[in-house]
């Protein structure tokens, strides 16, 4: 994602000026490539193959980037770290920003990130946090001699609804990961004792995968799998636009608290 500092006019973008920019940058800053640039639909496509001092350019390991104009995001796919710097500021210079600045947001289909980055997946997702929670409880009592197979298909309706309303109705974005690195307190309310002294935080990670881990963990709660309302860290990725999140407690530096 691109930042800029201070307020821009809009501009009409010019795909001959940024291609000529970005080609004349990168070949200053390294030898021996081959680039392609092309427009594809509201995107403008870039294909870099690298090659070696003594060696062409590897057409079968090239880096990919695509960038849509008028927009301050570009998505880079098998970018060497030793070339991302490179690459970076061509796009910086042939964009005319001042930076680049890196989204946790990470996946193999460029046009889920793309909607999840835009917000232009289902309105719902962006404004379910802002209903409360006591809005969703139903008022209706099942009255006492119902049968079980009534009230499980009753609670199986309840917990769709509370599911939709977390994560909207419509389909959601393809991710394949969710990853979180926690880095917390010890708290147990039971055992206040249990290693209520240690100063250190505890550090884990988890991580959760799947074909499409925002339909998965949709589906849970309707398997009996999760209870309902699901947690806000799965339901708000898409709203954070993000799937790579660094949990750590927001106690001041004291007791229990966790480390810088």
């Amino acid at each position: 994602m691109f930042n800029s500092n201070g307020v821009e006019e809009a501009t009409l973008f010019d795909f001959d000026v940024f291609r000529k920019k970005f080609k004349k940058n990168l070949e200053m800053l390294i030898r021996n490539i081959m680039v392609n640039i092309v427009e594809h639909g509201d995107a403008v496509w870039i294909r870099i193959a690298w090659g070696k001092r003594h060696s062409p350019p590897n057409q079968q390991r090239a880096s990919f980037a695509v960038y849509y104009p008028q927009t301050p995001y570009v998505f880079m796919a098998n970018l060497a770290a030793q070339f991302r710097v490179y690459v970076s500021q061509a796009l910086v210079v042939a964009t005319e920003h001042d930076m680049l600045k890196e989204l946790d947001l990470r996946g193999h289909c460029l046009y889920s990130l793309r909607d999840i980055a835009f917000k232009r997946f289902n309105p719902a997702l962006c404004v379910h946090h802002r209903k409360p929670l006591q809005q969703l409880n139903s008022s209706q009592d099942s009255a006492q001699d119902e049968r079980i197979s009534v009230e499980h298909l009753r609670e199986k309706e309840e917990a769709k609804r509370l599911t939709t309303a977390a994560f909207g109705e419509g389909s959601l974005p393809t991710l394949e990961v969710v990853h979180y690195r926690l880095q917390t307190a010890f708290r147990d309310e039971r055992n206040t004792e249990t290693l209520s002294d240690r100063n250190k935080p505890f550090r884990c990670v988890a991580k959760f995968s799947s074909p499409n881990v925002l339909e998965s963990l949709r589906a849970l709660p309707e398997l009996g799998i999760a209870d309902v309302p699901i947690s806000t860290m799965f339901s708000s990725i898409p709203e954070k636009g993000k799937n790579y999140f660094k949990i750590t407690d927001k106690r001041t530096a004291g007791h229990n608290s966790s480390a810088p």
